[in-house]
């Protein structure tokens, strides 16, 4: 496991990346959009078309995200760092779950 998944560091460099988008479900919709942009290389109208929502509507969210909580998803290290966030909150997600 290169990035420890489930350490506490690796948490901790997923929440400095993500902030407040993983603390409260009020950012569920926030997270599942950078989900999706990961899951398909960034690329705006693949994610837009997986979340069921127009590509405007998906960069209207992209631009809230920027604003409300800084990550700037137009720099390629930002995205590499978010990608990895995203990964590590999933899998710490799917870790903690009861039954697993």
């Amino acid at each position: 496991d290169l990035v420890n998944v489930g350490s506490p560091r690796a948490l901790e460099f997923a929440q400095r990346v993500l902030g407040s988008l993983v603390d409260s479900g009020s950012n569920a919709v926030q997270l599942e959009t950078l989900r999706m942009l990961c899951r398909h290389g960034f690329n705006q109208k693949l994610a837009a078309a997986s979340l069921g929502i127009h590509p405007h509507t998906l960069a209207y969210r992209v631009a809230q995200i920027h604003k409300r909580h800084g990550i700037d998803l137009d720099e390629a290290d930002t995205r590499l760092r978010v990608h990895l966030a995203v990964l590590i909150a999933d899998r710490q997600v799917i870790r903690t779950s009861p039954g697993r």
